[in-house]
């Protein structure tokens, strides 16, 4: 059985006028290309995604943002998956 592994990514490595774009050129790259509407006080994401075999979880804690699937996405067939959200706390 092969050990799960781990990639870890975070708005805070990144300078605050740089944050939007990384988020989005992420989300985009691991999961689908969206249009994101962060808060008036900045954005802050962190979210760590674990892969075992062909299963993958993705922890996420974030301000509250909006997201939304640009048209004929997902656009590449690895995103091609059902997503599960458990909402802990926040709004």
């Amino acid at each position: 059985m092969p050990p799960t592994q781990r990639i870890k990514y975070s708005t805070d490595d990144f300078a605050p006028h740089e944050r939007l774009e990384w988020l989005r050129e992420v989300i985009g790259r691991e999961y689908a290309n969206v249009e994101i509407t962060p808060p008036r006080t900045g954005v802050f994401n962190e979210m760590t995604i674990y892969s075992w075999h062909r299963l993958r979880l993705s922890v996420i804690r974030s301000d509250e943002i909006v997201l939304q699937r640009l048209p004929r996405e997902p656009d590449l067939i690895s995103q091609d998956t059902y997503l599960a959200v458990v909402h802990l706390s926040g709004n």
